[in-house]
């Protein structure tokens, strides 16, 4: 599913709060049709998604909140293009 998810020329990523043994983490969610990818992690932020490895591996469209990290990791991914091309 992650392969074909890399494909996609747009991708659509949201984040949501959940407590496991009363301790807050998140879940990193990657709609793909009538699946979705979901990721529990302890952070929210830019370690979460690199650790998660999907946005860093791909060159499309994301579609998101504005949270502050996807606009970081954005950012950052776009400048390597920029400079690896």
């Amino acid at each position: 599913m992650i392969e074909k998810l890399l494909t996609m020329t747009s991708i659509n990523v949201d984040e949501t709060s959940f407590m496991v043994n009363k301790n807050n983490h998140w879940i990193h969610v990657y709609p793909l049709g009538e699946i979705t990818l979901e990721f529990l992690h302890e952070g929210r932020g830019k370690a979460a998604i690199y650790d998660i490895g999907i946005i860093s591996c791909y060159g499309g469209v994301i579609i998101h909140d504005c949270l502050k990290a996807y606009l970081f990791v954005s950012t950052q991914l776009y400048a390597n293009r920029i400079t690896n091309n």
